[in-house]
């Protein structure tokens, strides 16, 4: 299945890339955005330290409760 016809639109943003890519490569300089900072921007994942430690809480509160309710049942 082969696209329709473009946009005009989309068209004239395409010629816009094309005449900033030709001027930059006249000017000799990056007209392109700069991407942003990676120290701006907060890591995805915690450190594995502190997900095992948290991952240790868990699981020594579900074994504290777990052990509270065999109790109170076993009264």
């Amino acid at each position: 299945m082969s696209p329709g016809p473009l946009d005009p639109t989309i068209l004239s943003l395409l010629a816009e890339i094309d005449d900033e890519a030709e001027l930059s490569s006249l000017l000799g300089v990056d007209l392109s955005p700069a991407g942003p900072s990676a120290s701006h921007a907060p890591s995805t994942y915690p450190p594995l330290d502190e997900w095992l430690r948290r991952s240790e809480e868990v699981h020594r509160f579900l074994r504290a409760a777990k052990r509270a309710e065999r109790e109170g049942r076993g009264r």
